[in-house]
């Protein structure tokens, strides 16, 4: 689509997220930039950041594993 507009002079609205266009220009990303993706895990992220260390390793809720196409789980830790 990119390649038509181009050629034919038509415009192209891209509405991407700030974070695809800073990597783009090879600016800094940080937490904020994903605030506009998925907000709630933006708040998770930083709940997790705020924790002290005994907390964080006390934490059960935490599921470090990813699904194998197999059905298997995969540890992420």
């Amino acid at each position: 689509m990119m390649g038509v507009c181009i050629r034919t002079g038509a415009t192209l609205i891209l509405d991407l997220p700030q974070v695809f266009w800073k990597e783009l220009v090879g600016q800094k990303v940080n937490l904020d930039d994903f605030y506009e993706i998925d907000v709630r895990q933006v708040n998770k992220l930083r709940d997790l950041l705020k924790m002290d260390k005994q907390t964080f390793e006390m934490l059960d809720c935490l599921n470090w594993t990813a699904p194998n196409p197999d059905g298997s789980e995969i540890s992420l830790k």
